[in-house]
């Protein structure tokens, strides 16, 4: 019988990522993303994302909030206790691959159209120097 764990999703960071450490060295990243569905109801899906070490680093290092990314993956049930001593479960993807689907230049490229118009000066022409 085959078996087949796999998941893959696009979506946008809902907050910074999360970064813990433990004593032995080893790290874990915790961030949510959505995923909305671009046709129908738009219906927004957040999903838990977990990296693991280098992996973990990174994703502290370069994702924000709103940036975008895709996931790859495999599913996997965490179990805890809430606040009032009940056990809860949640489905997260357990990453292998993060892919910056946000580029630098995306996230700071309205900043600088606004920094460059309000720096530019206001230029006035009179009819003489219409060239038609």
């Amino acid at each position: 019988m085959a078996y087949l764990n796999k998941a893959q999703l696009i979506g946008n960071l809902g907050a910074d990522p999360e970064l813990r450490e433990f004593d032995d060295g080893k790290c874990v990243v915790k961030f949510r993303i959505a995923s909305t569905e671009p046709w129908g109801e738009k219906e927004t899906l957040w999903v838990d994302v977990a990296a693991w070490d280098k992996r973990a680093r990174t994703a502290k290092q370069y994702l924000h909030k709103g940036d975008r990314v895709l996931v790859e993956g495999r599913l996997s049930i965490e179990e805890w206790e809430d606040k009032e001593g009940r056990q809860r479960q949640s489905v997260v993807i357990k990453a292998n691959d993060i892919q910056f689907l946000t580029l630098k230049s995306e996230s700071s490229q309205g900043q600088q159209t606004q920094t460059q118009t309000q720096q530019r000066p206001q230029q006035q022409q009179t009819r003489d120097e219409i060239p038609f």
